[in-house]
């Protein structure tokens, strides 16, 4: 079976939402189309930490099936966590970020030097479900956020099948 990967680029979970249209929403309302994504609200998982990630391979090992497409770090955050942890969601940013359902989000950051010399970018992946077939309709859509703290954004995200 070949199952294709499912590249999500998620702008860092914290700040504010960005509208979207909710089709796909409108649509599971009637529960007539599954959700390809296993885990696609970061709930399942092995382990939760009080800081920000700094090992890929944690990462990979436990968000469950969430992947680190490349060698950066993406950020696990829950509402689980103590309100004081750096990956709760409430940390850094007065109670605004909260995740769009469930406890858990992920954060990643998609432009900028931060505190290193040279630019990079973090990426999520996952393997679907099931294969795609072709010449079928799927739609796709996830949430964003800007960090509240950030002084810029993008607007080029999205997904790769």
């Amino acid at each position: 079976m070949n199952v294709r990967l499912l590249t999500v680029i998620l702008l860092t979970a914290l700040g504010h939402t960005i509208a979207a249209q909710n089709l796909l929403q409108r649509t599971l309302n009637n529960d007539t189309m599954p959700n390809l994504v296993p885990n696609p609200g970061f709930e399942e998982f092995e382990r939760l930490q009080c800081r920000w990630t700094q090992d890929v391979e944690k990462f990979n090992a436990w968000f469950g099936g969430w992947r680190s497409a490349t060698q950066t770090t993406p950020d696990h955050f829950s509402l689980k966590l103590d309100v004081d942890c750096w990956s709760h969601p409430h940390k850094r940013t007065d109670g605004k970020a909260s995740p769009h359902e469930g406890d858990c989000m992920a954060g990643i950051k998609v432009w900028g030097k931060g505190n290193t010399p040279s630019y990079w970018h973090e990426y999520l992946e996952m393997e679907l479900r099931e294969p795609l077939e072709a010449g079928t309709r799927y739609i796709a859509e996830f949430w964003t956020m800007r960090a509240s703290f950030s002084n810029e954004a993008s607007n080029n995200l999205g997904l790769y099948l």
